[in-house]
């Protein structure tokens, strides 16, 4: 009974060095995967900001008398249909991750909508 006592107990060491190298690993992943959601948001930032910064400077080669036109929401290629669903799906106010789910696009490209979402419904309330 000894030798099998020594065995559970080699066992035992053994399962858990796995547990915390599995625990290690699962800490690393969630980290990478924070890292890349909230790089994807940041460039999203940045795509604002550039989007922005060539409004502005397209706006004084507009002719003042051009009348004022109503925003139209933006619309993809007729190939992104996803795109398209997602969009009216923000619209209609359900969470980035319901939306991704829905039409088959990543967490990030959800986001990203979301955001120049709230970007055109902030530059067309101003």
């Amino acid at each position: 009974s000894l030798v099998v006592l020594v065995i559970a107990y080699a066992s035992f060491l053994r399962l858990r060095r796995q547990a915390t190298l599995t625990n290690k690993l699962y800490h690393q992943l969630e980290h990478d995967y924070k890292l890349i959601t909230e790089s994807t948001i940041g460039m999203g930032k940045k795509l604002v900001a550039l989007e922005q910064a060539f409004l502005a400077s397209e706006k004084p080669q507009r002719q003042p008398a051009e009348p004022q036109r109503e925003a139209k929401p933006h619309r993809f290629l007729p190939s992104d249909d996803k795109l398209n669903d997602a969009t009216l799906l923000l619209k209609a106010g359900v969470d980035s991750e319901e939306v991704a789910r829905r039409c088959g696009i990543s967490r990030a490209e959800a986001s990203l909508l979301k955001l120049m979402r709230t970007h055109a419904d902030t530059v067309s309330a101003a």
